[in-house]
């Protein structure tokens, strides 16, 4: 399932909503990125969340690097994780090389 022993959504559901939330944040502004570091907190813990929602906003969109900060929420809207980003931007012919590899990996998550 997806919920720990305790009833609780695992905290790595929650990472990965702030990994793909920060990287659509980002990535939003054009261009191909990863996700270079990460570090966060988890707050609260939620038994009884059927949503869950993450926010994502962009600190600093640089040429090379970008600074995301994300909180996730339930559904009945306590605060239950944050996470700050460093994403990457691919050189282009990174991007080019990789587009197809990318696009399968996407499609088996």
């Amino acid at each position: 399932g997806d919920r720990n022993v305790h009833g609780i959504p695992y905290g790595g559901i929650l990472f990965t909503l702030a990994d793909s939330a920060a990287g659509m944040a980002i990535g939003s502004m054009g261009g191909s990125v990863i996700t270079i570091s990460c570090s966060g907190s988890f707050l609260h813990g939620s038994r009884d969340a059927e949503r869950l929602i993450c926010r994502a906003k962009v600190r600093k969109a640089g040429n090379s690097t970008g600074f995301i900060d994300t909180e996730v929420y339930d559904d009945k809207e306590r605060l239950l994780a944050t996470f700050q980003f460093v994403f990457g931007r691919r050189k282009q012919d990174e991007q080019t090389n990789a587009s197809a590899s990318s696009t399968s990996n996407l499609s088996t998550i």
